[in-house]
């Protein structure tokens, strides 16, 4: 069963029929029959971007139609799991940044190995390990 990551954007146009891309979200919704993953993350974007009192109920309802369906999987917020996004998204910024390259291209680099260097050349005062 194919499983694809479902991010903040997605869950924006899924519910909001004024987004250019809902026809695409809602099309899509209907058509995938594998499994989504999302986070609790993507979840407070959600929120917080339908947080206007007209929105609310939809919010509600999104998430629990979400914590309900066996076919969705949200992976539970986490420090660690905090902290490493961060470091990756740090590094990738730097990278960018002391190379003089795009975020996108800096993803294909070996971050393991950039990340060490480049956190100490930016003094981002991040540990690299995690």
């Amino acid at each position: 069963m194919k499983l694809v990551f479902a991010d903040t954007g997605f869950y924006i146009a899924f519910v909001n029929p004024r987004d250019l891309l809902h026809p695409r979200s809602q099309d899509f919704s209907r058509r995938f029959t594998g499994r989504l993953l999302t986070t609790e993350y993507v979840s407070i974007e959600v929120g917080n971007f339908l947080s206007r009192s007209r929105d609310r109920e939809l919010f509600v309802g999104l998430t629990k139609s979400l914590r309900s369906d066996p076919n969705t999987i949200i992976v539970p917020g986490d420090h660690v799991l905090y902290e490493q996004g961060l470091n990756l998204r740090f590094t990738l910024v730097c990278l960018a940044h002391l190379e003089g390259i795009r975020c996108t291209r800096a993803a294909s680099y070996n971050v393991e190995r950039q990340t060490r260097r480049v956190l100490s050349q930016c003094g981002a005062g991040l540990d690299a390990r995690t």
